[in-house]
């Protein structure tokens, strides 16, 4: 009868509020731990902290004497236009979401503009997750051992210069990032 109906409709609201509710809390499915140790490189005008993930993702930040500048992530499979720019979500769980306009530096490979945020960089240190959202898909990489690391890659940006850039050339291949530092936005949660 319509008593029941009505009754049915009010119960199935409070199951769909509770169960909306609940699924923004939910972590990523799809969740990637490190499968090497973090390596750090440079050359004159850029450092680099890198890892390689157990699905054969790769996780980078590079910077200079003016923090980190980037964080790139290959994702090993030609998924985006090569030069085109895609919304995303870089959140560190508990503590920052921002939202940038990350640009494809290749079919795979996917750069976000972190610029000078310290602060980014800073919680993504000591939280050691980062989730990432891009166009409905959302993963969560465990950044095990990356505080250890960071150490040596905050040593390594104080010593080079990114006025050398010029000097020297802009650096090719493995160091080619793409800073886009002023198309994010920044949400900070608990604060």
């Amino acid at each position: 009868s319509i008593r029941f109906l009505h009754m049915f409709l009010g119960c199935a609201s409070v199951a769909l509020l509770a169960s909306g509710a609940a699924a923004q809390n939910v972590e990523p499915e799809l969740q990637f731990r490190p499968a090497e140790k973090w390596s750090i490189s440079s050359t004159d005008n850029l450092c680099t902290i890198k890892a390689t993930f157990n699905n054969g993702f790769g996780v980078r930040l590079l910077g200079n004497e003016k923090w980190a500048r980037a964080l790139d992530i290959d994702f090993r499979q030609d998924v985006f236009n090569a030069g085109e720019s895609y919304d995303a979500t870089l959140t560190i769980p508990g503590v920052s979401t921002k939202s940038f306009k990350a640009q494809a530096q290749s079919g795979s490979l996917l750069a976000f503009g972190i610029g000078e945020d310290s602060g980014f960089y800073k919680s993504l240190k000591q939280s050691s997750v980062m989730d990432v959202a891009i166009d409905g898909n959302s993963f969560r990489f465990y950044m095990t051992g990356f505080a250890n690391s960071a150490r040596e890659f905050e040593t390594c940006m104080a010593g080079v210069s990114s006025s050398s850039t010029v000097a020297q050339g802009a650096p090719t291949g493995d160091q080619n990032f793409m800073v886009n530092e002023a198309t994010f936005s920044t949400t900070e949660i608990g604060h």
